[in-house]
């Protein structure tokens, strides 16, 4: 189970990314994810398919620390129901304190709890302010995770996926030889391959003609590095 906190902003849109994240789960004994989105009035389709939740921008804190601390609850209440591990990973874990600095002490002050209910990994893009989060004695997760540092992309792997992604979208003749130059240029980075194929996508996909695609993602990298 995913949660993705990228750009999350208020306290109340970190507790709607985890409803949305938790509405597809097999079931939710507690009724949590249901009870919350109605008492923030939160637009909801939830089911197993997906979950279009956007949270009204008035609502008051106190409510939405609440409902997050309930929904993250969720994954204890389903090991009571059914004994089943939850494994959840917190993407773009960083931007939550954007939100609220003190929401990683509301996140532990849930979790620590789960023991053998559920498993957490915890993701980001941004490596100082993740190691940041881990190893300041002064944040509540000190010392409460291993760190893993991503190897290298193998470059095939990573072309065949890059170029798997682009065919899903009807894309895969326009790059060319830009994955491959793409790849080069990273040496496999985890993120900047992700960052600049991201570019790369939203370059051919403008349907506007480029000599050099692989070039035009990879320049403003250069650019800010310079």
């Amino acid at each position: 189970m995913r949660v993705e906190f990228s750009r999350v902003a208020t306290v109340a849109d970190a507790a709607a990314r985890v409803a949305a994240a938790y509405a597809g789960l097999p079931a939710d004994p507690r009724r949590s994810v249901a009870r919350w989105a109605s008492r923030l009035a939160i637009g909801a389709r939830l089911g197993p398919v997906a979950a279009q939740i956007a949270p009204q921008p008035q609502r008051r804190s106190e409510d939405a620390r609440a409902a997050l601390f309930e929904l993250l609850d969720v994954p204890h209440a389903l090991a009571e129901s059914d004994g089943d591990l939850t494994i959840v990973c917190f993407d773009e874990f960083q931007d939550l304190l954007v939100a609220d600095d003190a929401l990683d002490r509301l996140v532990r002050s849930v979790i620590q709890h789960h023991g053998g209910a559920a498993a957490y990994v915890f993701a980001g893009s941004q490596p100082s302010l993740m190691r940041a989060l881990f190893s300041e004695g002064e944040r509540p997760f000190y010392g409460q995770a291993r760190p893993l540092e991503l190897p290298p992309l193998p470059p095939d792997e990573a072309a065949r996926d890059i170029g798997r992604l682009f065919d899903a979208h009807g894309l895969l003749e326009r790059p060319g030889a830009a994955v491959d130059d793409l790849i080069a240029f990273t040496a496999g980075h985890p993120q900047r391959t992700i960052l600049l194929a991201h570019h790369l996508y939203e370059i051919v996909d403008a349907d506007e003609p480029i000599d050099d695609p692989a070039l035009e993602a990879i320049e403003p990298w250069t650019a800010r590095d310079a």
